[in-house]
Parts: C-alpha cells; sequence; structure tokens
C-alpha cells in the first residue's frame, strides 16, 4: 500500500491518500479543503478513489466530502462516534477502518 499526504489550508489538515496497485484504487482519509489537489494527484498517478475515512465530524475533516463524491466515490466510513454524520451511505473497508460504523 502507499500513501501520500497533502496538507490543506487554511487550517493546516493533514489529509492523505493511500492507495494499492497500479492503476490504483484507493481511499482518502479526512479530505478537509484539499478535494482538487487529492483528485489531480490521483488523475496524475491513475489511481480511482473508492472510499472516504472520516476520523471525527469535526467541519475542517468533513468540508469537502460531497465534492468527492460527485466522483462516484462508493463509501464514506467513520470513525468511532460518529453516529451524528449526515452522510447517507456509510459503509466500510476493512484494510482501513477496523471497527466501522454502519449507517
Amino acid at each position: 500500500m502507499e500513501m501520500h499526504q497533502f496538507v490543506s489550508p487554511p487550517l493546516g489538515n493533514n489529509v492523505y491518500l493511500l492507495w494499492e496497485g497500479m492503476p490504483g484504487k484507493g481511499a482518502v482519509i479526512d479530505p478537509a479543503m484539499a478535494t482538487d489537489d487529492i483528485l489531480f494527484y490521483a488523475k496524475e498517478h491513475r489511481i480511482k478513489i473508492l472510499y472516504i475515512v472520516n476520523t471525527h465530524a469535526h467541519f475542517d475533516h468533513v468540508w469537502e466530502n460531497a465534492k468527492l463524491k460527485k466522483r462516484r466515490v462508493r463509501s464514506y466510513v467513520s470513525g468511532k462516534g460518529m453516529k451524528g454524520c449526515y452522510w447517507k451511505r456509510i459503509s466500510w473497508c476493512p484494510r482501513i477502518c477496523a471497527r466501522p460504523w454502519r449507517r
């Protein structure tokens, strides 16, 4: 598995793109406000983003989830304690989230 880290302004959030294989299948962890950078990098490296992983529901981590969802991301994974999460479709990715919460 490979990883690329992005730092998302204005709050300096760490955002991660994880993928496996070439062309890659990947996941974004806490997209924050870095979606344009993530999508550019993914296209350049032939990575298909299948999952969004949110470690928690603070606005600065989930801000652009909807923007990624428009790109046909398959599912969302939420961290423990995100039962108040307003996203309609939550699934899980066993390689990334050991104890997912499903809605």
